[in-house]
């Protein structure tokens, strides 16, 4: 095989996972392959327990960002096939097949070419929360300290946007604070119960009922359309789900949008991307008229951007590039995205609500499995690649 380099551009839940999967089944065995990582994050956030580690004291530190380099160092090869670059991917040139990126911190500028690329960039939270990373670590670590102290503080907080974060952000307000008594929290959300109408109701119910034993007041069919600060308290103007006029006003210590997720795309040409700025992604995962180039998680279009595609997304490409990188295999199976509602929701420490098709899940198993730990205790096997 002639010399063949593999750029990874991500490093999250589909970036790090198939960078350790080409560690150990691909470059072992051919010494004239290289692996480069590329992400603007020097460690990686589990951005699964968001909404707990905002709250003040609730997480420390190592367990939700955990380094990335020192666990690519165990591999034999990695001085001689495998670099990380902690930097962001500024402008793809897929003619080229270069990628400029932008290192951090510093901002130097280099040009990375590749034989193969795997965009696996993901996505970021509207309004510079951090639900997801922002930027590099050092830069989400602040606006987490920043928002844990602003909690804090607050004694009232208005929650926004009735999906899955927002639910559980809620959760975590009003089982730590408000069904305490030590806080007012509101929750607005644009439908009549929380997460969306291909759920079941009766699990949209739930969660709605669970949040107010909580004593969290929930605001209905309504959304945050504009908002400023007088006298040191948020005004927000609410208006009702279908663009009606103004319902009414609140007011609050501390307000939390939830609301969307923006695909990192902005390095891309926009012909790869579709009008929600994510990939076009084919059902071979690659990106759409590119043979060599692949596409995993919430930056591509196939599937709905969550956690469980992305590591469905993984699992089968690992599948795939061995034969692709031998030459082997002439025809390729299609990936089958499910986007049928696989989901679950924490709400609080002890508490919490999910579903697996069109089955319930029970309150009990939802809590085990994710609420007690946010999936931190299942973070370190994702960062150090045991399962791969």
């Amino acid at each position: 095989m002639a010399p063949h380099t593999i750029v990874v551009l991500g490093a999250g839940l589909g970036g790090i996972p198939i960078t350790h999967w080409l560690m150990k089944h691909q470059v072992p065995t051919n010494k004239d392959l290289k692996v480069v990582l590329v992400s603007p994050t020097s460690e990686l956030f589990w951005n699964i327990a968001a909404p707990r580690a905002v709250l003040p004291g609730a997480l420390p530190d190592d367990k939700v960002f955990y380094p990335i380099a020192s666990n690519f160092a165990k591999y034999p090869q990695h001085e001689s096939q495998f670099e990380f670059i902690v930097g962001k991917a500024e402008a793809l040139d897929p003619t080229s097949q270069t990628v400029t990126v932008a290192e951090v911190p510093g901002g130097a500028h280099r040009s990375v070419r590749y034989d193969t690329l795997v965009v696996a960039t993901g996505s970021s939270a509207r309004a510079d929360m951090p639900w997801k990373s922002l930027g590099s670590t050092q830069e989400t670590k602040e606006a987490l300290r920043k928002l844990q102290k602003a909690i804090g503080a607050a004694k009232h907080i208005v929650v926004a946007g009735g999906g899955q974060t927002g639910s559980e952000l809620a959760g975590e307000l009003g089982s730590e604070y408000a069904a305490k008594g030590l806080k007012q929290v509101t929750f607005v959300i644009d439908d009549d119960l929380p997460l969306t109408a291909d759920a079941r109701r009766d699990v949209r119910q739930a969660i709605a009922s669970r949040l107010e034993s909580f004593k969290v007041r929930i605001v209905r069919s309504a959304r945050v359309t504009a908002s400023s600060v007088e006298g040191g308290k948020t005004v927000l103007e609410l208006t009702s789900r279908d663009g009606g006029k103004k319902q009414q006003s609140l007011e609050a210590d501390l307000y939390l949008p939830t609301v969307g997720l923006v695909p990192n795309s902005d390095f891309a040409p926009s012909s790869m991307l579709d009008a929600q700025g994510r990939f076009k992604q084919t059902a071979s995962l690659r990106a759409e008229g590119f043979g060599n180039v692949f596409v995993l998680g919430d930056v591509g279009n196939l599937q709905t951007a969550t956690a469980k595609h992305a590591g469905d997304q993984v699992q089968h490409l690992t599948k795939v590039l061995g034969p692709y990188l031998s030459g082997g295999q002439k025809a390729e199976p299609a990936y089958k995205a499910d986007n049928g509602p696989m989901f679950a929701v924490t709400l609080g420490k002890s508490h919490g609500i999910g579903q697996m098709g069109t089955w319930k899940l029970w309150s009990w198993l939802v809590a085990m499995v994710k609420s007690k730990h946010m999936g931190t205790n299942m973070a370190p096997d994702s960062v150090t690649g045991a399962k791969m």
